[in-house]
């Protein structure tokens, strides 16, 4: 049903949250450093300036997966350091994006980055209809999802008349870290750290 589609996200660059995890793991006690995330061993730690290289972001619609390779001290008990990581580095995560959100709610956001939004939100709306397979899943969601069919002809004007006075007052509205809900979901037992 038309009110049942999303009304809208905060992103964050992956390149920050991974400077957040990186700077954040740093300071556990018993963390040495962190290895390049696709290296095949530990053996070279990463300067502290580019620790965020050991750092794998994989953010979903719905879901953010961090995997940080880490460097553990060797007098360090490691599931005690991971456990450790995994607390600092989810409440690091969680005050950042809270931050980002009060700061939309509280000061709304620049032209600038209003006008790289639509223009990324515009990229992507053509994009998905360049196939014939594109065109028919976004029939199908139109047909699903929106009170009518037709909707597929006005939607991409209705998004790039926003506003930036509209993102304020929407994020105000809805977007109310009250009812945010953030889940750390750790490895089963064994299958962490190696």
């Amino acid at each position: 049903m038309a009110g049942d589609r999303p009304l809208g996200s905060v992103k964050v660059a992956n390149e920050v949250i991974a400077h957040i995890a990186s700077l954040t793991a740093s300071q556990v006690q018993g963390v040495a450093g962190m290895y390049q995330a696709r290296a095949r061993d530990g053996h070279r730690v990463l300067p502290a300036s580019s620790s965020y290289k050991g750092v794998r972001v994989d953010m979903g619609n719905e879901a953010l997966n961090l995997e940080l390779f880490l460097v553990v001290d060797h007098s360090a008990h490691v599931p005690t350091v991971a456990a450790e990581v995994q607390r600092q580095v989810a409440d690091a995560v969680d005050k950042m994006m809270r931050d980002a959100v009060r700061d939309v709610i509280e000061h709304g956001v620049t032209d600038e980055e209003l006008q790289k939004a639509k223009s990324t939100f515009r990229a992507g709306f053509v994009h998905a209809r360049e196939t014939t397979l594109g065109k028919a899943e976004e029939l199908h969601h139109y047909e699903m999802f929106h009170a009518s069919l037709t909707e597929i002809n006005s939607d991409l004007d209705r998004v790039l008349a926003v506003t930036a006075e509209d993102v304020r007052r929407v994020a105000a509205k809805y977007l109310d870290p009250a009812n945010a809900v953030v889940i750390v979901v750790k490895p089963a037992t064994g299958g962490g750290a190696q």
